[in-house]
């Protein structure tokens, strides 16, 4: 999932004084030199919905009237880059939604890929989308709803323009070996709705990278792994609460459209989490995306746990361009001496400050299964049904 870059733009990264590039295109042309402010990118692993930015262009030779004069010209692709010398990364790319003109200086409000999804729903209330004649697999479900209905393209390939292919066949391949299964009723929901459901339900991230709508179910440590020490972390703030804990998980399965209502229900729970912070109980039920077995339902219950039941670190690091070539879903490696920390963590946010050359990441160790505290011996596994 990490940016395909050079060693060479890794080492400028992490030098003291790198010689930074960025770029601004739209439309295909080259807009870089009209920049006057840069703006801040950030995303989540979890945040489902479309993304927007400000960028500041001087326009005192007109440059941008032509969109006035052209109001489709709003469609046009805004790309905005960054890296070392020749080489760059894509940190955004979108269409432009709003225009506002302030003398000679023009501000373009650029909202993200997401925005599609957005705007798209599956079925109606009195004319549903319906996958209950059949089990599927959550990502054949996702792949239904961005496509068909989202107008993404639909090319099982690399070559798609608008999904990571190749995360996508490793996401689904997840699923497919665990054999889990769900059905689906769409009543109107939108697109992105339908994603943020699905992530929910079998705890993945689903964000955009490169323009490109990605999907990741998080285990071990990748094999990408960047470190951090006391020579690149500006600032560093730790944080851990018993709010996060759930120590006893219910999952709501096998819902019937026609009695209206979820025939079955598992539960799951880490006996000492219970007995060292108290019961914290959680809920996972939905009428419109449901698992169909019980084995699909746990599966879930037991990763929220592994997760969620005791009190993990969260970390916030501020850096400089280390960060750069980062991405969400990455392994990275954190050394402090003062804090006794140096182990791996997986970054779940991620920010960059494109006019101060400033990073920010948000990373813990909920999706990092590999180091977790409780031994998964510890789950009652052997999760009830109730029915």
């Amino acid at each position: 999932m990490a940016y395909s870059v050079t060693s060479s733009f890794i080492a400028e990264s992490r030098g003291s004084a790198p010689n930074v590039v960025r770029s601004f295109t739209f439309g295909g042309s080259d807009y870089t030199d009209h920049v006057m402010q840069w703006p801040r990118i950030s995303r989540r692993w979890d945040e489902i919905q479309p993304k927007t930015i400000t960028i500041k262009l001087a326009n005192g030779d007109q440059a941008f009237n032509f969109i006035q004069a052209d109001k489709t010209k709003l469609e046009g692709q805004a790309v905005l880059s960054m890296g070392f010398d020749a080489e760059t990364i894509e940190l955004f790319a979108g269409t432009v939604r709003k225009v506002a003109y302030n003398n000679e200086i023009c501000s373009l409000t650029i909202v993200d890929k997401f925005q599609q999804l957005s705007e798209r729903i599956v079925g109606k209330s009195d004319d549903p989308v319906s996958y209950t004649s059949s089990n599927y697999l959550p990502s054949d479900l996702a792949w239904y709803a961005v496509t068909s209905y989202g107008g993404y393209s639909n090319v099982k390939s690399t070559s798609n323009v608008d999904i990571d292919y190749a995360a996508f066949e490793t996401w689904a391949a997840v699923f497919s070996g665990d054999s889990v299964l769900m059905q689906a009723r769409w009543t109107g929901q939108k697109v992105t709705e339908i994603l943020k459901k699905i992530s929910r339900q079998t705890h993945s991230a689903i964000f955009i990278k490169e323009s490109k709508l990605t999907f990741h179910r998080f285990s071990l440590a990748d094999t990408n792994i960047s470190s951090l020490g006391p020579d690149q972390i500006h600032n560093m703030q730790l944080s851990f609460a018993t709010d996060d804990i759930t120590n006893r998980q219910y999952v709501a399965l096998l819902y019937s459209v026609t009695s209206d209502y979820h025939t079955a229900t598992i539960v799951a729970a880490v006996t000492p989490s219970v007995n060292s912070f108290g019961l914290k109980e959680n809920l996972i039920k939905d009428d419109t995306l449901w698992y169909v077995d019980s084995a699909s339902a746990i599966n879930l219950a037991e990763r929220l746990l592994l997760s969620n039941a005791a009190p993990d670190d969260h970390i916030n690091i501020t850096a400089g361009l280390v960060g750069l070539p980062r991405l969400i879903g990455e392994t990275i490696t954190v050394g402090d001496a003062f804090h006794s920390i140096n182990q791996s963590y997986r970054i779940l946010e991620h920010s960059i400050d494109m006019d101060k050359g400033i990073t920010q990441f948000g990373i813990d160790r909920t999706q990092l299964f590999g180091g977790f505290i409780l031994n998964t011996s510890s789950l009652d596994s052997t999760a009830d049904v109730l029915s």
